[in-house]
């Protein structure tokens, strides 16, 4: 799918919320070769929730913090091959992916 001018391949769905679903993913490499970069993308469920996630990003843009995600990029999937899952023009983060486990499995119930 594309995001921003990015291409992003999604792997799995990791986590979902409210107003977003967490895709783990590969931000592809550009023209010039090269490795695929892990990537946590955070999709927008409906076009209500774009707002959301644009004051995230903003508030993304001035952490600069080890325990938070770095913001790598923000916009709308343009096309996705899976339409289904992810529907095309939703608004879309793509952060650098940690790797860590989700607040549900930390604290269940």
């Amino acid at each position: 799918m594309a995001v921003g001018g990015v291409q992003v391949r999604l792997l799995a769905r990791v986590g979902e919320g409210a107003t977003s679903q967490v895709w783990r993913g590969l931000l592809q490499a550009g023209a010039s070769g090269g490795e695929a970069t892990p990537v946590a993308l955070k999709i927008a469920r409906t076009a209500n929730d774009t707002t959301l996630l644009a004051a995230e990003a903003e508030r993304l843009l001035w952490s600069s913090s080890f325990g938070t995600a770095q913001l790598l990029g923000a916009g709308k999937v343009r096309f996705s091959s899976s339409s289904g899952i992810v529907p095309d023009h939703a608004a879309c983060l793509i952060l650098n992916w940690a790797g860590s486990q989700s607040l549900q499995q930390v604290a269940p119930g």
